[in-house]
């Protein structure tokens, strides 16, 4: 039976973010996850412990997140929402939920932290729906629609530049150097949109990073406890 996914509680995330050691600007990202890996002192059966009771009070009950457990192998397997919020502009509020899935593999010496299955929902009262994003892009590696499009105009337009005009006719020229003037026009074009954009997705992947990170430091730490009382 399908476990009922809780939204968690991140309080204090971004100030949590804020104070972070340099092993969460560690973080590792492909197209598909972040992950990290980490050092740990604790018996499995203490980590197993620990991030258990880190689960619960992160997301308020364990067993209504819980998709799988392993204690002899010290491995536990969550699925997650964290809210996202956001202000856009003066008139209208949307609010973002972060999806994931999140895998805990404990070993004696060292724990890793995984997040996959990465997907955002957006709700206001007028719209609704899946956020197109990149893990990567949110972790340093942009690559979006626009790039690959100024790509290959550029090299369409460093193509015209090299053609040897001496051999072309009066026709081909002008043909040549209107397809240049295009090309020139919708670069500057686009790039201007990108500049935009990425203004605009800065900030949002700013509270996105932000939320993973704070979650990875908050969880390695709970793991990292060592309390004997």
């Amino acid at each position: 039976m399908m476990k009922r996914i809780a939204i968690s509680i991140l309080v204090a995330c971004i100030s949590v973010f804020a104070n972070a050691q340099d092993d969460v600007n560690d973080i590792k990202a492909n197209t598909t996850a972040v992950f990290h890996v980490y050092q740990g002192t604790n018996s499995i059966k203490q980590k197993q412990i620990n991030a258990k009771q880190w689960i619960a009070t992160t997301y308020g009950d364990y067993k209504s997140v819980l998709q799988f457990e392993d204690d002899e192998n010290g491995k536990i397997i969550i699925k997650g929402i964290s809210p996202l919020p956001r202000e856009i502009g003066n008139m209208f509020s949307f609010t973002y939920h972060l999806f994931y899935t999140m895998t805990i593999d404990n070993k004696d010496d060292r724990f890793r932290i995984k997040m996959e299955d990465l997907k955002i929902e957006q709700y206001s009262p007028f719209v609704s729906g899946t956020l197109d994003f990149s893990v990567e892009e949110c972790f340093g590696r942009r690559i979006t629609s626009y790039d690959v499009k100024i790509e290959r105009m550029q090299e369409r337009l460093d193509a015209i530049q090299a053609t040897d005009r001496t051999k072309l006719k009066k026709k081909e020229l002008k043909a040549l150097d209107k397809e240049e003037a295009k090309l020139k026009e919708d670069i500057a074009r686009i790039e201007e949109a990108l500049e935009e954009t990425l203004e605009e997705r800065a900030v949002f992947f700013a509270t996105f990073k932000a939320t993973i990170q704070g979650l990875f430091k908050s969880l390695s730490e709970a793991i990292n406890e060592n309390d004997d009382f």
